[in-house]
């Protein structure tokens, strides 16, 4: 199941197992690829790590929604 704009704010899981609150939704092409591929723009889910590091770029259809529960303090947590 791809997320959507409806998803963002939501902890999400990339298919490698890494998990975060999806940020927004982009369109990204490589600009080292042929012209002609570079047309071919993927829509792309950004992850924001749960404790820190760096956003990541996950393309949209492989980011499926943690059921998530709000704690006390209005974070989101795993349940």
């Amino acid at each position: 199941m791809a997320v959507g704009k409806d998803d963002i704010g939501k902890w999400v899981r990339d298919s490698a197992g890494r998990e975060g609150v999806l940020k927004r939704l982009t369109r990204w092409e490589d600009k080292a690829a042929p012209s002609w591929e570079r047309r071919r723009s993927k829509e792309m889910a950004i992850i924001r790590p749960a404790q820190s590091g760096v956003e990541r770029a996950v393309p949209v259809d492989e980011v499926t929604i943690v059921r998530t529960v709000p704690s006390s303090d209005g974070r989101l947590r795993r349940q």
